[in-house]
């Protein structure tokens, strides 16, 4: 609990909040060639972020559906299968409908820890301190012998794919609020 709850004394930060860096290559070539780094965070911590994120479970699923269907489910691949082919059934006919699935390169470490910890603060109340805890600061990751310092976000946390998704909910509903408003702005300027 002393994790989940940030009470863990801040020395231990730059440590458990850390970890190993891990490289895991891609398209067919050798390691060397074209390692991405993951971070395997410490044991400990991990759990931590799994007990944090279960206060948050219901409330930020039900937020983020339905653009986002993985967040907090145990079976995120198979859930986004059927809830493709649902859609698909639904929509298949209707042309003002377009589906896109995206991936982002690096996407928890191009996020700025200032936007996902601002958006843990107001929408995971359960996760938030631990988020602070891990990411408020800088933490050391360990790659190859050498110790990297970094505080952005890290893709084996348990914290992060919540906390990244959550952040790109807030950012498409403030461009939404703002399109419509601009869009009505409109509509009463070629009515008068």
């Amino acid at each position: 609990m002393l994790f989940v709850e940030a009470r863990a004394p801040k020395y231990l930060r730059r440590w458990y909040a850390g970890g190993s860096l891990v490289g895991i290559g891609k398209d067919d070539l050798p390691l060397d060639q074209d390692a991405r780094p993951i971070v395997v965070g410490e044991t400990f911590r991990r759990i931590a972020g799994k007990i944090a994120l279960i206060r948050d479970k219901e409330q930020l699923s039900g937020w983020l559906k339905p653009a986002q269907v993985a967040v907090g489910v145990k079976a995120g691949a198979e859930v986004i299968v059927h809830s493709l082919r649902q859609w698909w059934e639904r929509n298949q006919d209707n042309n003002k409908y377009v589906l896109l699935k995206m991936d982002y390169a690096n996407a928890f470490n191009e996020a700025e820890p200032q936007a996902f910890l601002g958006t843990a603060r107001r929408r995971l109340s359960g996760a938030a301190k631990m988020a602070y805890w891990c990411y408020g600061s800088e933490v050391n990751l360990v790659y190859h012998g050498r110790v990297l310092s970094s505080s952005r976000g890290q893709q084996g946390c348990p914290l992060m794919m919540p906390l990244f998704c959550a952040m790109k909910k807030e950012m498409r509903d403030r461009v939404a609020g703002t399109a419509d408003t601009d869009f009505q702005q409109i509509l009463q300027i070629m009515a008068s």
